[in-house]
C-alpha cells in the first residue's frame, strides 16, 4: 500500500515562492495576535524547557519557518534542530537567522541514529501524520530522554458521557490529512507496549478566529479589537469550565518520559499545573 502524505510540502514551496506572502507575515510576525495564541500554547511546556535549557532538542514536524525551535532558542535553549518533512520554509527561517539548524525528515522515516537528541518536540504535527504511531516510536528512538506532544485531545476520551458522546466526530483537513487527535488511554498501550512508564499531562485550551494572522496584540481598529476580546475571552471561560471538570481541553500537552525524571524536574513540572502519571510494572517482562 503506497502511504499518502498530505500537501504541505506544495503549500511550502508557494510560499517560499511568494505567491502567499501572507503567511509568511503571520508567522514570522511576532506582535501578531495568532503568533500570541501560539506561544501560549508552547508556554504550557515552560517548566520543561526551564530545566532542560543544556539539553539537545529536536523538533518534528516543524515546517513554518521553525516557529517551534525559535521558542525553544528564544527560552535559552542553545542546541535545537528544527526539522519538517519538507525544508523549503526552514530554509528562509535560518537565512533570517530565526533558526540555527534545520533539516528535511520525514517523522515516520527519521534518518538520525538513536538517542541523537535529549528530547523532541512535535507539537500540531502528529495530527497531520499518516501514521502517526510510526513516528511516535521514531521520535522516542532518536530521544535520549523523552519527547513533547502539544496536540487535539481526544473528545472520545470523555468526562461527561452522555454530553460529548453525541459530539464525536471524525475530522479531516483541507490539507489532505485525516485529523489524528491524541488519547491518553492511547499513548499509555504505547508506552506499556514497549516498557515505558512515566509521563506527564496538562490540558491547554484555545481557540482560532478568522483573520486574527493579521490582528496585532494590541491597538488596531476596532473590529481588531473584539477579536482579541472575544479570543480571550473564550479561552478563559473553556478555561474555567476546564479547572471545574466541566469539560475537556480541546488540546493536550504530553511529555513521555524514557525513564523516571528527577524530582527536581518533576516538582517543576507539578506546580505548572501538570499531572504525572507512573504506569504499572509488567510482571512477566524479564
Amino acid at each position: 500500500m503506497q502511504i499518502k502524505y498530505d500537501k504541505h510540502p506544495e503549500l511550502w514551496k508557494k510560499i517560499s515562492s511568494n505567491n502567499e506572502p501572507s503567511s509568511e507575515k503571520s508567522w514570522l510576525d511576532k506582535s501578531s495576535l495568532d503568533y500570541w495564541r501560539h506561544n501560549r500554547i508552547r508556554n504550557s511546556i515552560k517548566a520543561l524547557i526551564t530545566n532542560t535549557k543544556n539539553k539537545k532538542w529536536i523538533t518534528i514536524g516543524d515546517g513554518r519557518f521553525g516557529t517551534d525551535a525559535n521558542f525553544l532558542l528564544t527560552s535559552g535553549c542553545s542546541n535545537v534542530t528544527a526539522t519538517d518533512i519538507s525544508e523549503e520554509l526552514l530554509a528562509i527561517g535560518a537565512r533570517k537567522k530565526f533558526i540555527t539548524r534545520y533539516a528535511a525528515q520525514n517523522a515516520e522515516k527519521i534518518t538520525y541514529k538513536d538517542d541523537s537528541f535529549d528530547y523532541a518536540l512535535c507539537k500540531e504535527a502528529y495530527h497531520h501524520f499518516p501514521r502517526p504511531v510510526i513516528a511516535l516510536y521514531e521520535m522516542l528512538r532518536i530521544s535520549k530522554y523523552g519527547i513533547v506532544l502539544i496536540e487535539p485531545n481526544d473528545q472520545a476520551n470523555i468526562q461527561i458521557p452522555f454530553i460529548n458522546s453525541f459530539t464525536q466526530k471524525h475530522q479531516f483537513e483541507s490539507i489532505g490529512n485525516y485529523v489524528y487527535s491524541l488519547s491518553r488511554h492511547e499513548i499509555e498501550k504505547i508506552m506499556l507496549g514497549i516498557g515505558l512508564r512515566f509521563y506527564a499531562f496538562k490540558g491547554v485550551n484555545d481557540y482560532y478566529i478568522e483573520g486574527i494572522e493579521d490582528c496585532p496584540q494590541k491597538n488596531g481598529s476596532f473590529k481588531q479589537h473584539l477579536n482579541r476580546l472575544k479570543l480571550k475571552t473564550i479561552i478563559w471561560v473553556k478555561d474555567v469550565l476546564l479547572s471545574l471538570h466541566l469539560k475537556n481541553s480541546n488540546l493536550i500537552s504530553i511529555i513521555i518520559f524514557k525513564q523516571e525524571p528527577q524530582a527536581k524536574l518533576l516538582s517543576s513540572l507539578i506546580k505548572d499545573g501538570f499531572k504525572f502519571k507512573t504506569l504499572p510494572l509488567n510482571p512477566y517482562a524479564q
